[in-house]
């Protein structure tokens, strides 16, 4: 397998680049920058809102996906900034792929995972012990968080 990391910001994205290529990781690691695009789907927001996401032409190779961190874009750019993500990549996955969203002691975030679960038939587990909370979901049965 290979982790694919995007990111909107050249040089966070560089940056990480390097550090994997300076570890001799390149065939297992790889960041593409996407720039944020405004997004053209099925959102929670409201199109005045200007929903943006990253630029969906990096994904169009990946295929059988297994796990998906989302982690952005930062909420700064539009009210539910990551729902995109499982709209843009959920035909993409495994069937016993995991989706985990990160923060998700944030309601914002809390109302997405609520609403993948529910519109694409997810088993969701929340954790907020975590430190700033994490929700799992999966299309199998998941086990209890701790």
């Amino acid at each position: 397998g290979k982790i694919i990391s995007f990111d909107h910001e050249e040089e966070f994205g560089h940056w990480t680049q390097n550090r994997i290529s300076e570890e001799k990781l390149d065939e297992y690691a790889e960041v593409r920058i996407a720039y944020l695009v405004p997004w053209q789907g099925k959102h929670l927001s409201s199109p005045e809102d200007n929903p943006l996401w990253y630029n969906k032409n990096y994904l169009s190779d990946l295929k059988e996906v297994e796990m998906i961190l989302v982690d952005g874009p930062p909420g700064k750019t539009c009210r539910y900034a990551r729902y995109p993500a499982i709209p843009a990549l959920f035909d993409k996955t495994t069937s016993n792929c995991l989706i985990i969203m990160d923060d998700a002691n944030r309601a914002e975030d809390i109302e997405i995972c609520n609403s993948w679960a529910a519109g694409y038939d997810l088993n969701i587990q929340v954790g907020k012990s975590f430190d700033k909370g994490i929700c799992i979901l999966s299309k199998l049965k998941l086990p209890r968080l701790v």
